[in-house]
């Protein structure tokens, strides 16, 4: 999870640093295309776990009510929801409003990255999961000087270089694998970019199929905890242990597949709205 997050936070930083520099408009529509886009279906997710918390407890934690519009406190594993939110906001900030540009924005996304950390260590969140955020920084400097690294625009050249900058930057000694089945997951979370790279490079999927795998994923990670916090299996080692996580998989893929066009009108419809106005 550590070095795919990290991936996905480089290729975010990658991808909207690009972005912006092709299109100097990019920002103007921010609170529509990313804002909304991030939390609307975070919020109406929300309101499915504080259901659920009431269906169990028979009570709904005021505590809780406020602070989960503002952290995932029911689904910890979706944290990345806030953080996406914030280093988007990061970008914005340095970009859009103060118009900074190389050496200066390049300081100021790693500061404004080295509170948020520390804000969120001092708040007992994890900091080891926040500082994977640093890799949107690295995706904009590889935006920058990828001609100088790479003489010659090569896929699978480009995929390589990144990555073992990730396995540098990430490694930690309790990560080294000490089992052949570890190995193999590390090798297949590094091939996965690597492969969704080479769909995009090649268009052997139509890029409207690319976009709703990537809606429908959205809501398939926020609706996931849902099915292990709250579905009562029966409680047998064997159940438990091997078809538990199966059958919770299977529920909130469904789930999330369901639910994501739903949510999309809604956010589309917001979106026009905000920008019409």
């Amino acid at each position: 999870g550590f070095l795919c997050t990290a991936l996905f936070f480089f290729l975010s930083g990658y991808g909207v640093y690009e972005s912006a520099k092709k299109r100097g408009g990019y920002f103007e529509h921010y609170i529509s295309k990313k804002v909304i886009t991030i939390l609307v279906p975070y919020w109406i997710i929300n309101i499915a776990y504080l259901a659920a918390d009431y269906a169990t407890s028979g009570a709904i934690d005021l505590r809780n009510l406020c602070i989960s519009s503002v952290w995932p406190v029911y689904n910890r594993a979706a944290w990345y929801v806030i953080s996406v939110f914030i280093v988007y906001f990061f970008m914005y900030f340095t970009m859009h409003l103060l118009k900074l540009k190389h050496t200066k924005m390049y300081i100021a996304m790693a500061g404004l990255l080295i509170v948020y950390t520390v804000v969120f260590y001092l708040l007992k969140c994890g900091s080891q999961w926040f500082v994977s955020t640093f890799a949107v920084l690295f995706g904009i400097l590889f935006s920058d000087y990828k001609e100088k690294i790479l003489r010659k625009s090569n896929l699978l050249l480009e995929v390589a270089v990144f990555t073992l900058l990730y396995v540098g930057m990430l490694w930690r000694r309790d990560y080294v694998p000490y089992s052949g089945k570890a190995i193999i997951k590390i090798i297949l979370s590094l091939i996965a970019p690597l492969i969704v790279v080479t769909i995009m490079e090649k268009r052997r999927v139509e890029t409207k199929w690319l976009n709703y795998i990537g809606a429908a994923s959205y809501e398939i990670y926020l609706v996931q905890g849902l099915f292990v916090q709250y579905l009562k299996l029966p409680d047998t080692q064997l159940f438990m242990v091997e078809v538990s996580p199966l059958v919770n998989v299977i529920l909130a893929v469904l789930t999330g597949v369901l639910v994501s066009k739903p949510i999309g009108m809604i956010v589309s419809g917001l979106q026009k709205r905000m920008i019409s106005s």
